[in-house]
C-alpha cells in the first residue's frame, strides 16, 4: 500500500510539474497582450501562485510517507491543498468571467 502512495504522489508531482510550467509559460505570453495588463494578468499570478503552492505540497507529501511522520501532519496538509484548491477554482472562475467579459460575451 505504501508504495502505491509513492506512485500516486509522483504522478501528482509530475503532472503539476507539467501544469506549473504551462502556467508560467501562459503567464509570460500574457504579459505581451492587452488581457495580461488588466485583471486577467493579476488574476493570473496569484494562479501561478497556488499553482507553486500545490506543487510544494506533492512535493512533500512523499517525505510524509518516506519519514513515517504523525499522520496529522498528512492531515493538515491535506486540508491545507482542500483550502487552497477552493481558492484557486475561485481564482479560475474569475479568470474566466473576465476573459469573456473581454471577449464582449457577457452582459
Amino acid at each position: 500500500m505504501e508504495y502505491l502512495g509513492y506512485f500516486l504522489a509522483g504522478l501528482a508531482i509530475v503532472v503539476m510539474g507539467v501544469d506549473l510550467y504551462k502556467a508560467v509559460r501562459l503567464r509570460a505570453e500574457l504579459s505581451r497582450g492587452e488581457l495580461g495588463k488588466g485583471e486577467v494578468g493579476k488574476q493570473w499570478t496569484v494562479l501561478t501562485v497556488l499553482l507553486v503552492f500545490f506543487f510544494v505540497g506533492y512535493l512533500a507529501s512523499p517525505l510524509v510517507l518516506f519519514f513515517h511522520l504523525d499522520p496529522r501532519y498528512m492531515n493538515i496538509l491535506v486540508f491545507m491543498v482542500f483550502l487552497f484548491g477552493a481558492a484557486f477554482v475561485y481564482v479560475v472562475v474569475g479568470i474566466i468571467r473576465d476573459i469573456l467579459t473581454f471577449l464582449d460575451l457577457l452582459k
